[in-house]
């Protein structure tokens, strides 16, 4: 076949005609897409709708209430101290060191944990719902969506009350309880640690702190 008479082969012109018609396709797509990018409004990628989840946020504080705060409570102290990894009273020191922090200004993060109604008119979270979800993440390593069927606690709102606990904790109590141990407190944990296991000259020792 002479290629000089390539042209006049219909096949060849049929091929010829779909390349062009391809390329011209392609340049058109790319000018589009410069087009989108200039515009900053437009989307490439659908996103799904946002489902909405009804929780029950003030029958699950009853529930929270009924079951370890009540005068009449379903699960005893000791419940608690195992469930919660900690006494009832330290809780609720923890709860009201938050509630009734007063300095001015005050951080967010404190205010976080005040109670308040959405745009409905509804109430949100008491404190005692929002530090049980931090404390139970922090007992259990657990994950933030881990107990939304009891306390009906979506996962991004339990993960953002567990930052901002840590801060709270932190700001009350890091003078106090994470500071260097002086002289003084040495002593005082060195005499305790011989009068409750027998052993002393022992602080802090991993090895001898379940010595019967």
């Amino acid at each position: 076949m002479n290629p000089n008479n390539l042209n006049s082969d219909p096949d060849i012109n049929l091929v010829l005609t779909i390349m062009n018609t391809t390329n011209n396709r392609a340049l058109e797509a790319l000018d589009h897409l410069d087009e989108l990018s200039d515009n900053e409004e437009v989307e490439l990628v659908s996103r799904a709708p946002r489902r909405y989840l009804y929780r029950d946020h003030e029958g699950r504080a009853k529930a929270l209430w009924n079951d370890y705060f009540s005068d009449t409570c379903t699960f005893p102290d000791d419940y608690f101290r195992r469930r919660y990894r900690m006494r009832k009273p330290l809780f609720l020191r923890i709860c009201q060191g938050i509630l009734n922090f007063s300095e001015t200004p005050i951080p967010e993060y404190f205010t976080y944990f005040h109670q308040r109604r959405n745009v409905c008119g509804l109430l949100g979270f008491n404190i005692v719902q929002k530090v049980t979800s931090t404390i139970c993440q922090l007992a259990y390593d657990a994950s933030a969506d881990l107990f939304d069927e009891y306390f009906h606690m979506g996962e991004q709102t339990s993960y953002d009350y567990l930052n901002k606990f840590c801060k709270c904790i932190y700001h009350l109590y890091a003078t106090e309880y994470l500071r260097k141990p002086t002289a003084q407190d040495v002593q005082r944990l060195t005499i305790k640690h011989a009068q409750i296991h027998g052993l002393p000259g022992m602080l802090g020792s991993i090895d001898c702190m379940h010595w019967r």
